[in-house]
């Protein structure tokens, strides 16, 4: 019964091996080669056999599965299976490995291929096609060996010849730095001897100034003297200079006036030529002194200590309204140190004529403005200002109702006009609840735009209510960068899409939206007619 059942499995491991390998003569790929060229089989027929033996091969594994499962099948024991099972999976093992060897992808496609493009059918026209390139490639090589024999001759009588040239330079450059050579020690000979000369002379000169260290102190002393004795006289020569100066000044300098120098005439009928007489005056008039002393007073120097800002601002007053020359030099401020208390008073004085006579102010009726340069709108939220009138244009309006503003300021490099906006900006930013700077124009490379925006992010430090606007900050359903937006000047509705896009949800967004919108039944009553 044992003898049934294990020639079962051998018929089907039998069969397992006719069905992995084939007849006996077909089971070399070499012999299938050879017989492929004994039949004459074409070359595209002979790559379709290569690929099938490929595909066959491949297909190994399979097979042995399916006789794994056959086996499974049968009533054998797991033992037997295994004997009957090691032959079939060592001999498609080995057929792999054959095949890797030999390369059934590789050189025999590669052969074909080589057929194919030479137009020949077997492998003995194909190596006698090899045969005849080898020949023509011996003959090409041969050829080109010779040529460049030639050229590595040529080259090599050209660098003989530099090699020839550079020995005759180098051997002129080593006689003319012998002689150099010779030249400098000759000089140092003679830098030698002179030295020893300058030796022996210093010794003497040591000897001589030996005698003269006491004569020459002995001078020192009295040239000492002599200068302490001319800074003392100029002392007293600058201070009287001074005395001279002021005499001058207070007695007989005329005032410039055309109808001659100016004077106070006093209510007891003195005259006072200049506003510290006439301060003088008023002093005694405040302290009652009798009029029969006021011109002693006044040279008394206790009393001239008790002159007050009051008088003299009182003085300047008058003098001012009499005398150009005095009115010029309060409004110049110009007065020496010795005048330091006058100046006190002619400062009061300028701010309380500057003050009184200063232009009125307008007074902005809107919430929410738009301040900037070269706009060309007409709008009541709108107001320009030109780049010479930045400094001094927040002071021509009057704050008092706006609560927010917006300022478009030109991106530029120019250390004064981006100064002079700076505090435009910092000003404007004491008067009102929120202030938004926003970039209007490039007036700079884009290399730059990171230090003049730095320079802008300096201001939110000292003003907390203001907010800077980045160039680079995506707006618009294209997220693209602010500083790519089209901004053209002289259109109210432009500008407000611009700044819809800078800052969105801004007050001052919906207020220019509320012009435009009234503008816009005029344009069209106009294009209609």
């Amino acid at each position: 019964m044992e003898d049934v059942e294990m020639a079962q499995p051998a018929e089907k491991d039998g069969e397992a091996e006719r069905q992995a390998g084939g007849s006996g003569n077909d089971g070399s790929l070499w012999a299938d080669f050879t017989e492929m060229e004994e039949s004459k089989v074409s070359v595209r027929e002979k790559m379709k056999r290569i690929k099938g033996f490929k595909k066959f091969v491949e297909k190994s594994v399979e097979m042995v599965e399916s006789v794994k499962k056959a086996l499974g099948d049968t009533a054998l024991t797991s033992r037997k299976q295994d004997m009957i099972l090691a032959p079939v999976v060592k001999y498609c093992v080995e057929l792999r490995e054959r095949c890797e060897e030999v390369r059934c992808d590789g050189w025999q496609k590669n052969v074909l291929k080589l057929m194919k493009e030479r137009g020949v059918e077997t492998v003995q026209e194909l190596r006698e096609e090899c045969e005849k390139l080898e020949e023509n490639n011996e003959e090409e090589g041969k050829i080109e060996l010779e040529n460049e024999n030639e050229t590595l001759k040529s080259t090599n009588k050209c660098l003989q010849r530099l090699l020839e040239d550079k020995n005759l330079e180098l051997a002129e450059e080593l006689d003319r730095s012998a002689a150099e050579v010779e030249t400098m020690r000759k000089k140092v000979k003679e830098a030698e001897k002179l030295v020893e000369k300058l030796k022996k002379a210093m010794v003497k000169e040591k000897a001589v100034s030996g005698g003269l260290k006491g004569s020459i102190g002995h001078l020192e002393k009295k040239l000492a003297k002599a200068q302490g004795d001319r800074k003392a006289a100029d002392g007293r020569l600058g201070e009287f200079e001074r005395w001279i100066e002021l005499f001058r000044k207070e007695e007989k300098e005329e005032c410039g006036c055309q109808k001659g120098k100016a004077h106070y005439v006093e209510a007891l009928g003195g005259e006072c030529h200049d506003p510290k007489s006439l301060a003088l005056s008023t002093l005694a008039r405040n302290e009652k002194i009798a009029s029969e002393d006021v011109n002693l007073m006044k040279c008394e120097e206790d009393f001239r200590k008790k002159l007050g800002k009051s008088e003299r601002l009182e003085a300047l007053r008058k003098f001012a309204g009499i005398c150009p020359t005095w009115a010029s030099k309060i409004m110049r401020n110009d007065w020496t140190e010795e005048e330091l208390e006058w100046r006190e008073a002619a400062e009061s004085l300028k701010k309380e004529v500057m003050y009184r006579n200063q232009p009125q102010k307008a007074i902005i009726q809107e919430k929410y403005i738009l301040v900037g340069q070269r706009m060309g709108l007409k709008s009541k939220a709108v107001f320009e200002m030109r780049t010479a009138t930045i400094s001094t244009w927040k002071q021509k309006f009057g704050w008092e109702k706006v609560e927010k503003a917006v300022v478009l300021v030109e991106w530029t490099k120019d250390d004064k006009q981006l100064k002079a906006l700076v505090n435009l900006v910092e000003e404007i930013a004491k008067e009102v609840w929120e202030l938004v700077v926003v970039p209007a124009r490039m007036e700079c490379g884009y290399d730059e735009v990171g230090g003049v925006t730095e320079t802008w992010q300096k201001v939110r430090k000292t003003a907390l209510n203001v907010e800077v606007v980045d160039l680079m900050t995506p707006v618009g359903p294209k997220k693209m960068p602010l500083i790519l937006c089209d901004l053209k000047p002289g259109s109210l509705e432009k500008m407000m899409e611009y700044l819809a896009c800078a800052i969105p949800g801004h007050s001052l967004v919906d207020r220019l939206r509320a012009d435009v919108e009234d503008s816009e039944p005029k344009i069209k009553k106009h294009r209609a007619n």
